[in-house]
């Protein structure tokens, strides 16, 4: 819920909506500043942000109008290796990574979102060509990625090499997260929206379960539904927050994409 902040004069109040814009509304001066008052006092009541009942029914709308265009289950509850197989067969970067804008600031902002400077060890499933890795390799002692694909891991090796501390994996996600090593950050980007929402629960859990306290899960997903995947980023992100040790730490959401850190308690 946002806050009512004082106005600078005796005859206006200024006002914040859920986007955390300010609007000022002075007494008679139209249907503008009327519909900014009837705002904020909306938002006494409304949690209007980005994880509030409000973003949850357009989400849930957003299901409703679009299951046709969601990606049948095969059973496995994940996307298959052949699948992202016949993308790689035509293109080394076959998503774009190396020429979308949109890619290139989704990275940035990932990696300014960052609580901490630096992580001891860190953990990055679906890092597909390696771009993301080769930003969080600065940030990181120690830096564990893995792919579905051997073609994207061959790729990400190569673009990776001779960076210290950095290993590429070939790992399918949830059944071969490695249970075995503690993190102090794990960064799921544009990955989970692959897993049904069981497979989810169970990498969920094993995140969790991998991170020592006070660590950090970064998950970044886009708000589309398509065919080729089982969730949005909206949904994915719903799933992930009611996990009983991870506390909601931070986040940003735009027209595109939506980006939010939880702590381990």
């Amino acid at each position: 819920m946002m806050s009512r902040r004082a106005a600078t004069s005796q005859d206006s109040d200024l006002h914040e909506d859920g986007g955390g814009v300010a609007h000022r509304g002075v007494a008679g001066c139209g249907s503008g500043s009327v519909k900014a008052v009837a705002a904020s006092h909306l938002q006494r009541f409304v949690d209007v942000g980005p994880d509030g009942s409000v973003a949850l029914i357009r989400s849930r709308l957003r299901v409703l109008g679009s299951r046709g265009q969601r990606r049948r289950d095969d059973g496995s509850g994940i996307v298959s290796e052949r699948w992202f197989a016949r993308f790689y067969a035509d293109s080394a970067d076959p998503w774009g990574y190396t020429t979308s804008a949109y890619e290139r600031r989704k990275y940035a902002m990932t990696l300014a979102a960052l609580p901490h400077d630096r992580y001891r060890s860190a953990y990055e499933p679906g890092c597909s060509i390696g771009l993301l890795s080769l930003g969080l390799s600065e940030r990181c002692d120690r830096l564990r990625c893995s792919d579905f694909s051997d073609d994207a891991v061959n790729l990400a090796r190569a673009r990776l090499e001779g960076r210290a501390g950095v290993v590429v994996e070939r790992h399918a996600m949830p059944d071969d997260f490695p249970d075995e090593d503690t993190f102090d950050l794990v960064v799921l980007g544009d990955v989970c929206m692959y897993l049904t929402a069981k497979r989810l629960d169970e990498l969920t859990d094993k995140v969790a379960a991998s991170l020592v306290a006070g660590g950090h899960v970064v998950a970044v997903h886009g708000h589309h539904l398509s065919p080729h995947i089982f969730q949005s980023g909206d949904q994915v992100h719903a799933r992930i927050r009611r996990h009983p040790v991870l506390r909601k730490f931070g986040g940003y959401r735009d027209h595109a994409f939506r980006l939010d850190i939880w702590e381990r308690r």
